[in-house]
């Protein structure tokens, strides 16, 4: 009985002896897989657009957009590694993709480099190669973060990507003034403002397409 319970013995101390060795295998600093997140900041600037986030976010005034991310290679964000939407509550706080992203929400694991960009509101863009479209209807804001570079190594070091958005369009305060209270009831309800013209030409530009390297903007 000695015997047989010594050889039991040394069975299981081998047995939890490769255990413990795959487990330090498979979590050795560096190896696991590292999640995409980001800070954001809405920088304001001068004219500025009827912004929601004039200066930064805030709750419950959060600020969600649509994030895309594209190996920074052969940049394609027509193509991209992945593609979603982030909230950012704060400046402070980083925040991972929403539920409901295309692609890998993990940096490669080869260490090769992402570009990111940002782009409000979250819907209703098209993106081309390098640049991004959208057709303005005055019901919403637009923003804008130019391109910002990360890797997986540089998370782990520590230094995390930040969206700056910016307003390319321009704001106009337009005030309606009335004699008294009976004119403003003889008027009744203002369902639309429209600009028909703009620098001594018709038709107005409707469309922005965003040069997503650098942020700017152009109308057409």
């Amino acid at each position: 009985m000695k015997k047989s319970f010594l050889t039991l013995f040394a069975g299981l101390s081998v047995l939890a002896g490769c255990t413990q060795t795959d487990l330090n295998d498979k979590h050795q600093p560096g190896t696991d897989p590292v999640e995409i997140q980001m800070y954001s900041n809405a920088v304001s600037i001068n004219p500025e657009t009827r912004a929601p986030f004039e200066g930064t976010s805030s709750n419950p005034n959060n600020l969600t957009a649509k994030v895309i991310a594209t190996p920074t290679a052969n940049k394609n964000y027509a193509s991209p590694f992945v593609s979603g939407t982030m909230t950012f509550t704060d400046q402070v706080t980083r925040v991972p993709f929403n539920s409901g992203y295309t692609g890998n929400n993990f940096y490669p694991s080869d260490n090769s480099s992402l570009s990111f960009v940002g782009l409000y509101p979250d819907t209703g863009w098209t993106e081309a190669t390098t640049s991004a479209s959208f057709t303005i209807t005055g019901y919403e804001d637009v923003m804008v973060a130019k391109e910002v570079t990360s890797s997986k190594s540089i998370d782990l070091g520590g230094t995390y990507p930040t969206l700056a958005f910016k307003h390319p369009l321009t704001k106009l305060d337009i005030t309606l003034k009335s004699e008294d209270a009976d004119a403003i009831t003889a008027w009744g309800k203002i369902n639309k403002i429209e600009i028909v013209k703009a620098n001594g030409t018709d038709n107005p530009a409707k469309t922005i397409t965003a040069t997503l390297a650098d942020g700017s903007a152009a109308v057409s």
